[in-house]
């Protein structure tokens, strides 16, 4: 008899928001992360409702370090980074500057600090202070911030500001470098041994051995100016534009810009022992183990979560909080712009996973619909009556699902609309989206497009019929019928909807922005349209492809072995699969990332469970040849048995380990 069998995913995001790379292995333990606020900068990684699907309440996956705790961890702007235990590292938000692509082989760490700053353009770098006092930094190095003085040794803490770094030695020696257009990274001559340094966008507080406070750096808002009377100080704080300390009678005094308030003390405030600083808000920690928070509070950041009770460890983010509590659960709130390539948690062996511009959507095992990432037009406020669905697209701000009786719903931003499913629209059995319209794949094989019609993307041509497969990106449709031809229409900029002549034999298509692929039977890959960026340009050696997807301006492929190809643009970490690991069985590209699903290998192969991957697996696998999901032999969960399976058999054939 076949036993079912659940199994165990993990997942690997590339590009803007590189969640988890790096010193992440296997799923062995797991630490709940959970964020709320404005699902809004990357930082709170992901924005899956908890299974109550509370309002505003949002479950953050499962951080996976190699077996360890958390030890420290950091916020910059956009990005959070932890450090387990075992000095391993996970970083996940924002990476337009590789400030999340953790080096490979790092050392093991002790202290990690995140710096960043948007003056026009978002930047961001991380300082690691490695186990011996040693130095490593990546991100940003646009002014030399992530270029640490050669042969700095022996240092206990770091710190980082807007674009400038700082490092403590063991003899309290201050050492700064990068940005310095306002002195920030110039010491006073006669500071003296320093005890703890922060760095603001544009100045830098440190705290001497001898409890002063000393600032340096842009005054334009007095937050380089230390009041007169300040007392002896515990600690210190820098924000964007102010500077927080901590008396040693355990009250706060700030100083600098509180044009949103996050230099109104609270009154009430007493018996503070440790305090942090947002760009624009301020957060301390009361000697009891509360937080409070104060400043701005546009994205949540200074709302304190309610039961959050006492945290071990707290640290302020750009525009987010982190905090640590004592039965070693990460707290993450407030903004969350940029969590489309974190890593969710969707269940064991999600249907279907799709992205857009912005946002990932994927269909749980159990026909439940998830979505994470940018929610702007509300494409991730999923409608409390999609609770079963079959199929699911992402859009320019829209999110499509087909349920289960075949009825479609849309929801997000409406613009053009796009969201506007048509009145008396037969069954469906499959959806698609654009950037701004939406599109069905109907039972009797028509398609119904709706939204835009700016460049003829709802104008659906005379001669698809048939159709077996739908896709949509940007302004155009692909769809392969039954015959094996390929229809496309919509937008033709870049001659995405001109398809090869000759092109007969497809499995898959996808589309990108203004380019397109397809997928043929003999597992080579076909693309056309825009090359802007090397788009089209499939490696010569690629052969037995099983899946594709398409970004913006970058393609996918996933081989039978289960690794992964990508190529076109790769500015933001979308092409970087070099930390991807094997055994993937499911991709998808959003607008500038990539995502992975890992299937661990060792015994998926395994269907009847009895600890062996032998001749009675493969011909379970032989005997349901070409049937569809749900099929004990659809090994992958890619919804047809084939080549994949088999090769995952052969692949892990023996005693399971």
């Amino acid at each position: 008899m076949i036993r079912s069998r659940i199994v165990s995913r993990r997942w690997v995001a590339l590009g803007t928001c590189c969640a988890f790379t790096a010193a992440l292995a296997a799923p062995a333990s797991a630490q709940s992360v959970t964020g709320w606020g404005f699902n809004g900068l990357g930082n709170a990684d992901q924005v899956v409702p908890v299974s109550n699907e509370t309002a505003g309440v949002y479950h953050i996956g499962t951080l996976r370090l190699a077996q360890t705790a958390i030890k420290t961890f950091a916020s910059g702007l956009g990005f959070s980074v932890v450090v387990g235990t075992d000095g391993s590292v996970a970083c996940w938000g924002s990476n337009n500057r590789g400030q999340c692509a953790v080096p490979a082989n790092l050392a093991p760490v002790d202290a990690i600090a995140c710096g960043g700053l948007s003056d026009g353009v978002s930047i961001g770098h991380c300082v690691a202070l490695l186990q011996g006092g040693s130095l490593a930094c990546w991100g940003d190095d646009s002014f030399g911030q992530s270029s640490a003085p050669r042969g700095l040794r022996s240092v206990t803490k770091v710190a980082a500001g807007g674009a400038h770094s700082l490092a403590i030695k063991v003899d309290g020696t201050l050492f700064a470098w990068g940005a310095n257009g306002d002195g920030q990274s110039t010491p006073p001559p006669d500071i003296g041994a320093v005890r703890e340094v922060a760095g603001g966008w544009h100045h830098t507080v440190a705290l001497t051995a001898t409890d002063t406070v000393r600032c340096w750096g842009r005054n334009g808002y007095g937050q380089s100016e230390v009041p007169v009377g300040l007392g002896a100080c515990r600690s210190v704080a820098a924000g964007a534009w102010h500077t927080v300390a901590l008396q040693a009678n355990g009250t706060v005094v700030c100083w600098g810009s509180n044009a949103d308030g996050q230099c109104t003390v609270p009154q009430s405030l007493a018996a503070v022992e440790k305090v942090s600083a947002g760009a624009l808000h301020t957060i301390v920690r009361s000697q009891a183990g509360a937080l409070t928070a104060w400043g701005l509070n546009y994205t949540g950041q200074s709302n304190v979560p309610t039961g959050l009770g006492a945290v071990t460890a707290f640290v302020a983010g750009a525009w987010n909080n982190m905090a640590l509590r004592s039965d070693g659960s990460l707290i993450v709130w407030g903004d969350n712009t940029t969590s489309q390539a974190s890593a969710p948690s969707i269940g064991a062996a999600p249907r279907k996973l799709v992205g857009s511009e912005l946002h990932f959507a994927a269909i749980r095992e159990d026909g439940s619909v998830a979505c994470w990432g940018n929610n702007y037009g509300g494409q991730c406020n999923k409608p409390a009556d999609v609770v079963q669905a079959q199929d699911i697209a992402a859009g320019a701000g829209h999110t499509i699902a087909l349920l289960s009786n075949g009825a479609v719903r849309c929801w997000g931003w409406n613009t053009d609309g796009r969201c506007n499913v048509p009145a008396g629209l037969p069954p469906a059995t499959a959806v698609a989206a654009g950037d701004e319209h939406s599109a069905a794949l109907l039972v009797d094989g028509t398609v119904r497009c709706w939204g835009s019609n700016a460049l003829g993307q709802t104008s659906v041509p005379p001669d698809v019929l048939g159709v077996t497969l739908l896709v949509a990106n940007g302004r155009h449709n692909i769809v392969l019928r039954s015959d094996g031809v390929i229809r496309c229409w919509g937008s033709n900029s870049s001659g995405q909807c001109a398809v090869p002549i000759g092109l007969v034999g497809s499995t898959r298509v996808a589309a990108g922005q203004d380019h397109s692929m397809a997928l043929r039977t003999d597992g080579r890959v076909v693309c056309w349209g825009s090359d802007s960026f090397g788009q089209r340009q499939v490696p010569a050696s690629l052969t037995s492809v099983v899946e594709i997807a398409a970004g913006h301006f970058h393609s996918v492929a996933l081989t039978a072995s289960g690794s992964v190809v990508c190529w076109g643009r790769g500015d933001s970490g979308q092409c970087d699969t070099s930390r991807t690991p094997a055994g993937v069985s499911m991709i998808a590209a959003g607008g500038q990332s990539t995502v992975a699903i890992v299937l661990p290998m060792p015994c998926v192969a395994d269907i009847f469970v009895d600890g062996l991957v032998n001749g009675a697996d493969l011909g379970v696998v032989l005997s349901q040849w070409g049937q569809g999901a749900g099929v004990a032999a659809d090994i992958n969960r890619d919804g047809i048995v084939n080549g994949a399976d088999l090769s995952i058999v052969l692949g892990t054939w023996g005693p399971c380990p």
